[in-house]
């Protein structure tokens, strides 16, 4: 009997040492499950499969945040958000194959053709985020004057940005003699995906594109109209001298500049003879101070001739820099002016 009890005893030690094995396997086990799916999370992998997770949820703030981490950009998140939904609209973002590249690239394929591209890094908390890496097409350069805080988008521009320091402004490049013309910092911005919102933290201050190239100009905004005389007066004059309605000293033109060098040089000789010359529709706009005696802006105007067999109207668009209230620099550009869109 006592040995009955002896086997007995012995035989639900070794059941207990069975069931006490399997729970510390199955803890061991869970243990490394634990381990090894945090081991994945960690992975760059895991971070690309998240990334096209948070698109098809619509998570567009937390991708916007991370954009800016990864690869920092001035592109305001509307226009961040409406080119990534183009990129992906057409696919399926579970048939998604991708293609290390380099250390941080990855190329994204759907049906064997390139989609885009991710970047990823490791976040603060050890953890890989990606971002699609935009290649914008706009790149613009914006002319300060100094101790001007500059603002992209709502973001505040740094001295990082700046490509010139303390250069004659762009728009007086036609003058053979630039010493009076107003200094400058350049700024330059790249890779954007949309013409940006230029604006100045200090108020007073205005901004003009010029109508040749991507170039910004910034200055102080008129305190009172005296200039629009000198607008309206200089545009008229420089309107007729083609059609022999004035002659070239009624231009107030800067001597040896481009733009002389250009209108005396212009053949007028062909226009028809005519009767009836008269402007009206005059919009002077967009007008700055880059100095105390410098400004550009943007005049248009109908220019309506007429004989006693035809008749046009010229719908013109002039952007005009001064100089001591003489012609610095000239460009033509009639989409300035709203009656030729409507033509």
């Amino acid at each position: 009997m006592k040995k009955y009890l002896n086997s007995k005893a012995a035989l639900i030690f070794l059941a207990i040492i069975f069931i006490l094995c399997i729970a510390s396997s199955a803890l061991i086990l869970n243990s490394q499950k634990t381990k090894l799916l945090k081991a994945e999370s960690d992975m760059p992998e895991s971070a690309i499969s998240t990334y096209f997770k948070q698109i098809k949820s619509n998570e567009f703030d937390e991708i916007y945040d991370d954009s800016l981490i990864i690869d920092p950009h001035l592109n305001t998140k509307e226009d961040y958000v409406n080119a990534l939904k183009e990129i992906y609209k057409d696919v399926d973002l579970d048939k998604l194959n991708f293609i290390k590249d380099d250390e941080n690239m990855y190329q994204i394929t759907y049906e064997n053709k390139l989609i885009s591209n991710l970047r990823l890094i490791k976040s603060n908390d050890g953890k890989y985020i990606a971002s699609t890496i935009f290649k914008g097409d706009n790149n613009y350069t914006i002319q300060v004057p100094l101790d001007i805080t500059l603002l992209v988008n709502n973001n505040e521009i740094d001295d990082t940005y700046i490509t010139l320091k303390e250069v004659p402004a762009n728009n007086f490049n036609g003058l053979s003699n630039k010493d009076d013309a107003p200094i400058v910092n350049t700024y330059q911005i790249n890779n954007l995906i949309n013409e940006p919102e230029i604006t100045i933290k200090e108020s007073g201050y205005g901004i003009i594109k010029d109508v040749l190239n991507d170039y910004y100009y910034v200055g102080k905004l008129p305190t009172d109209d005296s200039y629009k005389t000198l607008f309206e007066n200089t545009a008229k004059a420089i309107a007729k001298y083609p059609t022999k309605d004035g002659g070239l000293n009624a231009i107030p033109f800067i001597t040896n500049s481009d733009f002389h060098n250009r209108i005396k040089t212009l053949d007028n000789q062909w226009y028809a003879p005519h009767n009836t010359a008269t402007f009206s529709n005059v919009e002077i706009k967009d007008v700055i101070m880059q100095s105390d005696n410098t400004m550009i802006g943007n005049i248009t105007m109908d220019y309506y001739i007429a004989s006693s067999s035809a008749s046009k109207t010229y719908h013109i668009g002039y952007q005009i820099t001064f100089l001591n209230n003489k012609i610095a620099g000239f460009a033509i550009d009639n989409d300035l002016n709203p009656l030729n869109k409507e033509e």
